[in-house]
């Protein structure tokens, strides 16, 4: 397997139940990290970008959490309706190199 120039990590931190709320417990970040990395594979992307689960990236409850490096370019506060429009940012992001 070749090494992507881009990353994507997407948080999946879970905590327990009765802990402060975290990605994976309040927002399903599983299901939506499978749908960005669907996209990429979709659009022919997976030479040049990942897309990973990752611990935590900040405040929970603006969450979910999402960054793509080494552009440092953040995504929160999304749903599974917004994958596809993250993707597209990250795509022009990475057309413009």
């Amino acid at each position: 397997m070749t090494k992507p120039d881009n990353i994507l990590f997407v948080c999946t931190n879970a905590r327990k139940e009765n802990e402060r709320e975290s990605c994976q417990t309040s927002h399903a970040t599983d299901d939506l990290c499978k749908a960005l990395r669907d996209e990429v594979k979709e659009r022919g992307l997976k030479q040049e970008l990942r897309v990973t689960s990752s611990g935590c990236l900040g405040p929970c409850h603006q969450g979910p959490h999402a960054v793509l490096m080494p552009a440092d370019i953040w995504f929160s506060g999304f749903n599974s309706g917004d994958c596809l429009a993250i993707i597209d940012t990250v795509q022009q992001k990475l057309s413009k190199k």
